[in-house]
């Protein structure tokens, strides 16, 4: 959840100075430690939105830019300008650069849709559901809330329609410049190896349902995601979906996971005495460190690896 938060270009703050919506509350005190301080999609999603607008203006600008510039092409000027602007298949790669960034950003975009599900579920309650509807700011708000909260559970559908309707294909040009964003780094050679972004989703989805309908519930909170971990070392380990060097790292990962989940599930019992909690809080933050280290190091490598190439 730390890691969710993390906003590069502070599109929190922006919407939060620039749009008004109605005040809510934080789900519990532990999300609003994550940095959850409300219900409100927009705000919690941070730089999302911020960045889908960006790729609107660039494309449209590059294509309006050569548009007109074909229309005044009698001056060298616009010439200059139009073979600058000029962008193959400018509308394929916009669609592809929206499929990216849902991809990228469907673990956000899940916490962020469900926890102003809530919101809106405690509303219709109350019987204040048009209260989220009636400015313009709460509206689109609350509309970008049920349009997400659809795509959360469409986008895996539609990417593994578009993956094994074209399984075989999948090496074709054409099916790459469409689809290919959503088995780009992975082996391509079964069906388990090709699906992996798909398992990557369901995954994020069970998790985030895990951790926000069942924050009451620690114990089986921490059964789910240790299952889901164990699960997902289980498909790495033997399907081997990525290069040698990624799977390792993968392994390495969810290995790390489940410990610190084993970990977690033996605070929960009272009858561990509190030398033992105190000595396993240790060893889970030494897990905790070694793992982020040594992701740490692998990005170094890899980028030093770049720079020298």
């Amino acid at each position: 959840m730390m890691f969710s938060e993390m906003d590069i270009f502070m599109g929190g703050d922006i919407i939060d100075g620039t749009m008004r919506f109605r005040a809510t509350s934080p789900i519990n005190d532990n999300f609003e430690l994550f940095g959850f301080g409300d219900k409100n999609f927009m705000l919690n999603s941070g730089s999302f939105f911020i960045i889908q607008i960006g790729f609107l203006f660039y494309f449209l600008g590059r294509w309006l830019l050569n548009l007109m510039a074909k229309r005044m092409s009698q001056f060298r000027l616009a010439r200059n300008i139009g073979i600058w602007a000029h962008e193959q298949n400018v509308w394929l790669k916009m669609k592809t650069a929206f499929k990216k960034l849902m991809l990228e950003s469907y673990f956000d975009i899940i916490f962020c849709a469900m926890i102003n599900l809530i919101a809106l579920s405690e509303a219709v309650d109350s019987g204040e559901i048009s209260k989220f509807f009636r400015r313009r700011d709460d509206f689109v708000s609350s509309t970008m809330t049920i349009f997400y909260t659809c795509m959360i559970f469409v986008f895996p559908v539609y990417v593994t329609l578009m993956i094994n309707r074209n399984f075989k294909r999948l090496g074709h040009r054409h099916i790459q410049e469409q689809h290919g964003i959503f088995y780009e780094g992975v082996v391509t050679k079964t069906r388990l190896q090709v699906n992996y972004n798909i398992f990557f989703m369901v995954r994020r989805l069970a998790t985030v349902l895990t951790l926000i309908f069942l924050r009451h519930l620690p114990f089986f909170q921490c059964q789910v995601l240790l299952l889901l971990s164990t699960v997902n070392f289980i498909y790495v380990y033997t399907v081997k979906p990525l290069s040698p060097e990624e799977n390792k790292i993968e392994v390495f990962n969810e290995f790390t996971i489940a410990i610190c989940s084993h970990i977690t599930n033996v605070f929960l019992n009272i009858a561990v005495s509190l030398e033992t909690r105190d000595l396993l809080g240790w060893v889970l933050m030494g897990v905790a460190l070694m793992n982020i280290l040594v992701n740490l190091c692998v990005i170094a490598f890899s980028s030093g690896k770049l720079f020298y190439i």
